[in-house]
């Protein structure tokens, strides 16, 4: 099961993917983050604080997020920025909606 973090933080979208093995298309993928995917390493961090994320099963994985977010102008993602600390660069951010799922869920 992939997740869909909002930028403008309302509720977490769980998205499913296609065919048996219910991986994830490059098109999903973009229509979800609204351009071009880039891709970044992510692991669960420990001690969750987030109510909504905790209602979840986010997988250790993938955060996939629009490469050109920041020149697009769109909104921090300020719970994906929460949950990359110690992946990214402290000062850096993520703007945007992003998805994460397991390695498995791409096509």
């Amino acid at each position: 099961m992939a997740y869909l973090i909002k930028a403008d933080n309302s509720k977490i979208i769980e998205i499913v993917g296609e065919g048996p093995k219910k991986t994830l298309t490059l098109e999903q993928m973009q229509k979800a983050v609204g351009g071009y995917v880039e891709t970044i390493p992510f692991k669960v961090p420990k001690g969750l604080k987030d109510t909504e994320l905790k209602k979840t099963k986010l997988p250790n994985g993938i955060m996939i997020l629009d490469e050109e977010g920041k020149l697009k102008n769109y909104l921090e993602n300020e719970r994906a920025t929460n949950l990359t600390r110690g992946i990214v660069a402290d000062d850096d951010k993520i703007m945007g909606d992003v998805l994460i799922c397991s390695n498995e869920e791409l096509d």
